[in-house]
């Protein structure tokens, strides 16, 4: 039995209006400067956010995984609690 658990950060859902912004790709330390303060900008990080969160639940569900968020900052008691006993009546 398989169970996904995704901590998400509010903060990498969208990025705030403070004009260019340096950011860093981890994997392979190359650097880029975002144009924080345009809002088509924005929305395309936003959207584009979105979509990756839409295609990882599909993933899982394509390979009969359960998968929970829990929120960074937030109680995560509640949300794992919800989720067992949402799967505890599926079977």
């Amino acid at each position: 039995d398989l169970i996904a658990m995704r901590v998400l950060d509010p903060m990498e859902r969208a990025i705030p209006s403070i004009g260019f912004i340096n950011l860093e790709d981890a994997e392979t330390g190359e650097t880029i400067v975002f144009p924080g303060h345009g809002a088509k900008a924005r929305l395309g990080y936003e959207e584009s956010s979105r979509e990756l969160h839409d295609s990882n639940r599909e993933i899982c569900r394509r390979a009969g995984v359960d998968m929970i968020d829990i929120v960074n900052g937030e109680d995560y008691i509640r949300p794992l609690m919800q989720f067992f006993k949402e799967r505890e009546k599926r079977r």
